[in-house]
């Protein structure tokens, strides 16, 4: 008998106050009710989650006839009891019914899935202890529990599957043929990638091939994960020029996709180390890729912009220069007159060659914005390269003058520790941000390749979360 929302008696036993007789009575007329489910999709077994009591009795219900694959989560106490990290719920279940440890969800995923999806290292400890062979059950995607853990990162699950002596951790294989190494740099586990590159157990992975041909470098960067395309590269045991069955580096498959950050950072990586040449058929596409907007086409767009600026860095430089801080001497005294009051000032001295600065620059800028119209597109983008960047110093050099010159002018002592504060916050970032405009990544100068390897996972790091991809499975 069910009442309107699907609940049996042993049902509404659970959510009244703890009854064991009623309970118990209930559980003898019937035990199978142990497994039916409510509207919700929950069994009796799995509201018995808070009470180790009740979840040993229900437990005893026979299990044998009811199919150990394709059952619903909640019509066991194991996702309960592992969202909860209950241990104890765990060993009752094994103590009077270990066969309901075999149970499959209608993913395929037994209670070792679950466990390690929800990074609970006790009850993953404890299921392999008891049913160490549930290591190499596979979901109906073709998952293995050690990918689950790969795939989110957990450096502990893995580190704990690895412990468990397997004869060869690169058969450890998911339905598309790709190892732990494959999984972590597909996903971006770049702290796991690392760990995985210093176990000498593991070096047998590093230059494998899925299914597809790909090794975990190519991975890497068809999912631009530039943090683990740098880690990989660092190791000069990884093949930088593997081909997949297409016959295509990772460099090939960079540049095949649009261009966003994280493709640009990727590509900068892979350009970075030494070695990492585009094949002949990867040039081949590029070459009949239709470029819609070439590099300079796109500068070009934002030519008029850019010009406004530099023009306007020179007007205000310019201004700035003939109305000091602090205003001009207006005495009688002709030794004096005209100058400057504050001249004798650090922060004036500093102001004036801040000032100079960003009127030099802005003014070059200019000049070589008007200069790159009569040259040729390459000499073009070079030209127009350098004005960005001339520009760019302009700006950092206006803003330093301006917090200068309101830092000689304040007369409260917390009005200039502030502008001081907020300035030197908007410095720093400026000062990053022209770091990344100027620094010539993609070269394979040794020191710079050094920095690069540093610099490029510290800007994954900052990029937004908006700017991601999908995670490619080929």
């Amino acid at each position: 008998m069910r009442n309107s929302i699907g609940n049996t008696a042993l049902h509404e036993a659970m959510f009244f106050p703890i009854c064991y007789e009623a309970i118990n009575l209930l559980f003898w007329g019937d035990p199978n009710v142990a497994y039916i489910l409510n509207e919700d999709g929950k069994s009796p077994l799995c509201l018995a989650t808070h009470d180790k009591q009740i979840v040993g009795l229900l437990s005893l219900a026979p299990y044998g006839n009811r199919g150990l694959i394709g059952r619903s989560r909640l019509e066991l106490p194991f996702y309960d009891a592992i969202r909860m990290e209950r241990l104890d719920i765990l060993e009752e279940v094994f103590n009077k019914n270990p066969l309901l440890f075999h149970v499959r969800d209608q993913k395929g995923k037994t209670p070792l899935h679950l466990a390690v999806a929800n990074n609970y290292i006790e009850g993953i400890q404890f299921i392999l202890t008891k049913f160490r062979q549930h290591a190499l059950v596979k979901s109906l995607k073709g998952d293995l529990p050690i990918h689950i853990s790969s795939k989110k990162g957990h450096i502990k699950v893995v580190e704990i599957f690895l412990e468990q002596q397997w004869h060869d951790p690169s058969k450890l294989l998911n339905s598309l043929g790709q190892n732990i190494l494959h999984v972590a740099a597909k996903h971006g586990q770049d702290k796991l990638v690392k760990i995985i590159l210093s176990n000498p157990r593991l070096e047998k992975l590093l230059n494998e091939r899925d299914k597809n041909g790909h090794t975990a470098l190519h991975l890497a960067s068809m999912n631009f994960h530039s943090n683990v395309v740098c880690t990989l590269m660092w190791d000069r045991r990884v093949n930088l020029n593997q081909l997949n069955k297409k016959g295509l580096t990772a460099s090939d498959i960079v540049r095949q996709n649009e261009r966003t950050t994280r493709q640009i950072l990727t590509d900068l990586a892979l350009a970075t180390a030494a070695g990492t040449p585009m094949s002949i058929k990867g040039s081949k596409i590029l070459s009949r890729k239709p470029r819609t907007r070439s590099r300079y086409r796109m500068i070009k767009h934002w030519f008029d912009i850019l010009l406004m600026i530099s023009i306007l860095v020179a007007t205000v430089a310019f201004t700035a220069g003939l109305t000091v801080p602090g205003g001009l001497d207006n005495s009688s005294d002709d030794r004096t007159k005209g100058m400057a009051i504050l001249a004798n000032e650090w922060a004036f001295q500093a102001f004036v060659l801040c000032d100079t600065f960003a009127m030099l620059c802005s003014i070059m800028g200019v000049f070589i914005f008007k200069w790159s119209i009569i040259l040729e597109t390459e000499m073009a983008e070079s030209a127009i390269s350098l004005a960005v960047k001339l520009v760019g110093i302009a700006l950092l050099a206006m803003s330093l003058a301006f917090m200068l010159a309101i830092y000689l002018v304040a007369n409260i002592s917390w009005v200039k520790y502030a502008v001081f504060g907020v300035g030197f916050l908007f410095v720093t970032y400026f000062f990053f941000a022209f770091f990344l405009l100027i620094f010539p990544f993609g070269t394979r100068n040794p020191v710079f390749r050094f920095i690069c390897h540093f610099a490029i996972p510290m800007i994954y790091r900052f990029l937004p979360p908006n700017d991601t991809v999908k995670v490619k499975h080929e």
